[in-house]
């Protein structure tokens, strides 16, 4: 729905003498407020992020970045929490995965990819079905997405396009529980074990409740 006026213009009583405005009615004032209180709960509106830059370790797989949605955020089956990540990949010969989880089970492991030079970006859609039950959709794009075979100067795995979708994927109870999203990177533990070759500095969420 679209924020409009209810009453325009917002009329005045007249009390005691006349002239004399009493202020707006009421149950005028009220419709308005109803109506800003609907439009806001229908609206997405940003809860948290991060932007601080952060790398993988050396070998192993390595928390970037973590956000707990607080209990009852996704109080009603219905409500949807976005979540938008993104960041870079070193320079290196050095393959990387990234590993995307909502409480606790994974909804992306991207496996280990051979690209370089380029960034990545992930957008996460969870949606409440039930208070233990939840549809999440991941749709990941790294490196240099191309129509063609890519640029000899980028070798054959310059990039791609990853997508998954949970269907009733169980979760700890919604209503009284906060649930923990978290981003995990590594670099190929077969290689130089580089830290930083895997990074991440942006995370936005942005939830819309009934």
């Amino acid at each position: 729905m679209s924020l409009a006026r209810i009453h325009d213009p917002l009329g005045n009583v007249i009390i005691r003498n006349i002239g004399d405005a009493g202020g707006p009615r009421s149950d005028w004032v009220a419709d308005e407020l109803n109506s800003l209180i609907t439009w806001a709960k229908n609206s997405p509106r940003r809860i948290g992020f991060n932007f601080s830059t952060v790398g993988n370790v050396g070998t192993g797989l390595d928390t970037l970045h973590t956000f707990t949605l607080p209990a009852a955020s996704l109080a009603t089956n219905g409500d949807e929490l976005e979540c938008k990540f993104g960041g870079f990949a070193a320079v290196s010969a050095n393959t990387k995965r990234l590993v995307f989880s909502v409480d606790g089970t994974q909804i992306l492991n991207t496996s280990l990819l051979p690209f370089s030079t380029f960034g990545w970006w992930t957008s996460l859609r969870i949606a409440r079905v039930t208070a233990t039950t939840i549809n999440a959709e991941i749709n990941h794009a790294y490196g240099q997405v191309l129509v063609s075979a890519a640029p000899a100067l980028l070798g054959a795995a310059a990039g791609g396009i990853l997508v998954r979708h949970f269907d009733g994927q169980a979760v700890a109870n919604l209503t009284s529980n906060g649930i923990v999203i978290l981003v995990q990177g590594e670099t190929d533990p077969a290689g130089t074990g580089a830290s930083n070759d895997i990074n991440q500095n942006y995370s936005s969420f942005f939830l819309t409740q009934q």
